[in-house]
């Protein structure tokens, strides 16, 4: 059973009770990511993030370590375009302990001058990691690119330059304006008790907030092709990304199928094509992304230099093939039974739970149970895949490539 509940403050409390399990999963999420941050320097989300973990009201940031590594908790976060995320895992046993150190970090920070100055360094070699990581450099380039000047266009991480430019004042204004009540979604998954949801209830009512006008506006797509030159590159990384559906487009479950079909399995057209029949890669697929307003499809292939101009030709006429052939009833049936079949099987994990829940209120401001997912999955049409096709294939899109030196 999922209760949904709703404070004056503007709060959401999710909890889905499972009675049967040892574990309890609880998420803080806050509705602020990368592309909220506006005139702030660009990265500043995802240094708030780092920084709820250097101390706050009740704790040092040696205290929250070993508090959690004493409850055997496995606690981390994450920073999204769109929203940003605190979470711990650990026996029902800890779960007010849990929850107190979730919400004291995210509510209370302290940021401490000297933790800022040194947590600055530990992300500035994060960058350098995704530097040193072509497929991930790239798809953080295509969506800067894409979304040039735009929010979503916005570097989680930030750059060098815009990193050293935060501050103290900075990062409490951000915190102070951007984690209010009204911007947190507390979801809870396993087996809490009674008097964890009345303390949490309790906890967070006090809190006031401030609303904040924002709207959701539309992104441009920005089409280009671009190559980007690195030394000691062993292959050469290519993707090309199409403008796609919302989270609430009507064609978005289309799309996500179409995707699966597309190029996220073994049995998929581009795996079977490039890799399986005419040996061009090994590493091939396609991720479909949505957002509030807008969305990406994005194929991606790793591959020697000469292989290139053929993959992307392969590319071209899979896409055509599926859009004037169409696929059969039975690639169709087999696609929703993968999609529904990982979705249910995730759904077994209470932190797959707790994740789901608070998503589906984020996005669709509902919750999407296992039954209408299925549903929503199985009324999907040959018809439906066709169109989607045909949506994606006149859509703008862009390439990149990088290539050494």
């Amino acid at each position: 059973m999922v209760e949904l509940k709703k404070l004056e403050n503007g709060t959401t409390l999710i909890f889905e009770d499972v009675p049967s399990s040892e574990t309890i999963s609880i998420g803080v999420y806050v509705k602020t990511g990368t592309a909220n941050e506006g005139d702030y320097p660009e990265g500043i989300a995802h240094f708030i993030e780092h920084m709820l973990f250097k101390g706050s009201k009740h704790y040092t940031r040696q205290q929250l370590s070993t508090e959690f590594d004493k409850i055997g908790g496995y606690n981390n976060a994450y920073t999204t375009k769109m929203y940003t995320c605190y979470f711990c895992k650990t026996l029902k046993r800890f779960e007010k302990k849990a929850t107190d150190l979730l919400l004291d970090m995210v509510k209370r920070p302290l940021f401490l001058e000297e933790e800022i100055v040194r947590e600055k360094k530990v992300i500035l070699e994060e960058i350098k990691m995704i530097d040193d990581t072509p497929e991930e450099w790239l798809m953080d380039k295509l969506e800067n690119e894409i979304y040039k000047d735009q929010p979503l266009g916005r570097m989680i991480l930030g750059s060098p330059q815009s990193v050293n430019e935060i501050d103290r004042a900075t990062l409490v204004d951000f915190h102070e304006k951007y984690y209010q009540s009204n911007r947190l979604i507390v979801s809870v998954a396993g087996a809490y008790s009674e008097s964890l949801k009345e303390e949490i209830i309790e906890q967070l009512t006090v809190e006031q907030s401030i609303s904040i006008d924002e709207e959701q506006p539309n992104m441009h797509f920005v089409e280009k092709k671009e190559t980007y030159y690195k030394n000691e590159l062993e292959q050469t990384h290519f993707m090309r990304s199409y403008a796609a559906p919302s989270y609430n487009d009507q064609h978005y479950y289309a799309t996500n199928i179409l995707n699966t079909i597309l190029g996220e399995t073994m049995s998929s057209k581009l795996f079977q094509v490039l890799r399986e029949e005419h040996g061009l890669c090994y590493n091939v697929y396609s991720d479909f992304q949505s957002f509030h307003n807008d969305g990406l499809l994005t194929i991606y292939v790793a591959t020697d230099k000469e292989n290139v101009d053929a993959s992307s030709a392969l590319i071209t006429e899979v896409l055509k093939t599926l859009l004037n052939d169409g696929i059969t009833q039975e690639e169709l049936d087999d696609a929703k039974s993968h999609i529904i079949t990982s979705f249910l099987m995730a759904s077994e994990s209470n932190q797959n739970k707790m994740t789901r829940n608070a998503r589906s209120i984020m996005f669709h401001n509902e919750l999407i149970s296992n039954e209408k997912f299925e549903k929503a999955i199985n009324q999907i049409q040959l018809k439906d895949i066709k169109e989607a096709t045909k949506i994606l294939l006149e859509a703008p899109y862009s390439e990149f490539i990088l290539t050494e030196k």
